[in-house]
């Protein structure tokens, strides 16, 4: 609990973590009850999208690293928690297959730009001589993430259906995706981020 930085990334990076998966989580549902596509039929929208998502994550990685090692990597992170958040909102409305496929590239732009970014300010913050320690930690955050959306998003899905109508459920849990990537982006703020030559920086006031 003494390096408070890597204490405020594993949170920052559970709440990320935990939003940028939703749609991969739900997307069965969301292909079945909010554009009414039979079950067996879903193969190929899924596919597309998890392609689009792939292609994203790809062209984000390299330049996301390379900025990060030019700018810092907090205002890369802050970035991915961006481009997620509007890919996310996309897939949320949209209202035909091409442009949730969109929404999927840019979503895959910003996981991908999250991943290699956030692994490495974390790489940066963890003691050396007990690094693998810390990695295990931090890999809590990343095992869990998943199932705890699972959690959160279905009973979304379940309460939102019963309320307002099958369909609007799965749009509800993707779009609750955005508040969480805003959490993970304000609980980076207090995270000490080393400079290149090993000083921290401080955080601004808010």
């Amino acid at each position: 609990l003494r390096e408070r930085s890597f204490v405020w990334l594993v949170w920052s990076r559970w709440f990320v973590l935990m939003g940028m998966t939703m749609l991969t989580n739900f997307a069965l549902f969301y292909f079945v009850q909010s554009f009414g596509i039979e079950q067996d039929d879903t193969g190929g929208p899924m596919l597309a999208v998890l392609a689009a998502t792939v292609v994203g994550n790809v062209i984000a990685v390299v330049p996301a690293a390379r900025a990060s090692d030019r700018v810092g990597r907090k205002p890369v992170i802050y970035a991915a928690c961006l481009v997620g958040s509007i890919g996310l909102a996309i897939v949320a409305v949209s209202p035909v297959l091409a442009v949730t496929v969109l929404g999927g590239l840019i979503l895959g732009a910003g996981f991908g730009m999250f991943l290699a970014v956030d692994w490495a300010l974390l790489t940066d913050l963890v003691p050396k001589a007990s690094a693998g320690r810390y990695m295990g930690i931090s890999n809590v955050a990343t095992a869990t993430a998943g199932l705890v959306g699972l959690a959160i998003g279905g009973i979304v899905i379940d309460v939102t259906n019963a309320l307002i109508g099958e369909g609007v459920g799965p749009r509800i849990a993707i779009a609750l995706s955005v508040p969480l990537l805003g959490i993970g982006a304000l609980l980076l703020r207090p995270v000490k981020e080393p400079h290149r030559n090993g000083e921290t920086t401080v955080p601004a006031a808010a």
